[in-house]
C-alpha cells in the first residue's frame, strides 16, 4: 500500500463514520527506512481527525526476534479512546501476565551493550538472508524461480531490519518442490502478481548461507 492509498483509505473511513476506530498494524513499519516510514504514515499524523481515531498496533516479535512470545503493544493519541480499549482488554484478558510485564521492563531498560547485541543479531540475519537469496537464485535452480524478481530492490536486501525473502516462482512451483531440490523450506504466498514463497532465517544461530 502506498502512502496515498493508506491516507485516502483512512480518511474515507472517518468521513463515512466519525466514530470509527482504525486499528493500524504497524509491526512492519520499523522494517522500513526512516524516510519511507515517515512518508507512509505522514498523512495520518497530519490529520487530527484521523489520528484521533487511530490505534497503532506494534510488536517486538519482528524487531527483537520474539515471535513465539506474542509480545506487543498498542497506543493512540486519544486518551479517552485508549482508556476504553485498555479497559476492554483488561476485562477480556485479565491483564498481561507478570512475565510479559518483566519482558517489557527488560526491553524498555536495555543497556547499550544489549541494544548493540540486538543490532548485531539483525546484521547476522541480514547476511544470512543475502546468502540465502544468492543460493536460491543460482543457475541450477533457475527452473524453480522466475527470471525476474523485480519486486525486490537493493534497499530490501541491504536493510538490516528486513524480515523475509519473498521470491517469485515459476508456474506450478510450490514450496514443497523447492524444498525437495534446495533443502530450504518456505511458505507458499499467492499474490495477485503471481505465486511467491516467503523465506525466513530467524532460526539460524550460526553462519549458514552467509559463509
Amino acid at each position: 500500500m502506498t502512502p496515498t492509498q493508506l491516507e485516502t483509505t483512512c480518511k474515507a473511513i472517518i468521513a463515512n463514520n466519525p466514530n470509527a476506530i482504525i486499528l493500524l498494524d504497524s509491526v512492519y513499519v520499523r522494517t522500513l527506512s526512516v524516510h519511507q516510514a515517515s512518508a507512509l504514515i505522514r498523512g495520518i499524523l497530519e490529520d487530527p481527525q484521523v489520528l484521533g481515531r487511530t490505534v497503532f498496533l506494534d510488536s517486538f516479535s519482528k524487531s527483537h526476534g520474539l515471535c513465539r512470545e506474542r509480545l506487543g503493544c498498542y497506543f493512540t493519541t486519544n486518551a479517552q479512546l485508549f482508556a476504553q480499549l485498555h479497559a476492554a482488554n483488561i476485562a477480556y484478558s485479565a491483564g498481561p501476565g507478570v512475565i510479559k510485564d518483566y519482558q517489557f521492563q527488560a526491553i524498555g531498560s536495555s543497556t547499550e551493550e544489549e541494544i548493540a547485541g540486538v543490532r548485531d543479531l539483525h546484521v547476522f540475519w541480514q547476511n544470512e538472508r543475502l546468502g540465502l537469496y544468492k543460493y536460491l537464485l543460482q543457475d541450477k535452480f533457475s527452473h524453480l524461480f522466475a527470471s525476474s524478481q523485480s519486486h525486490l530492490c537493493s534497499d530490501d536486501l541491504d536493510n538490516s531490519l528486513g524480515l523475509y525473502i519473498l521470491l517469485k516462482t515459476r508456474p506450478n512451483i510450490r514450496a514443497q518442490d523447492v524444498f525437495m531440490e534446495t533443502g530450504t523450506l518456505g511458505v507458499d504466498t499467492p499474490l495477485l502478481s503471481g505465486h511467491y514463497i516467503r523465506f525466513s532465517v530467524g532460526a539460524f544461530l550460526e553462519p549458514t548461507y552467509a559463509k
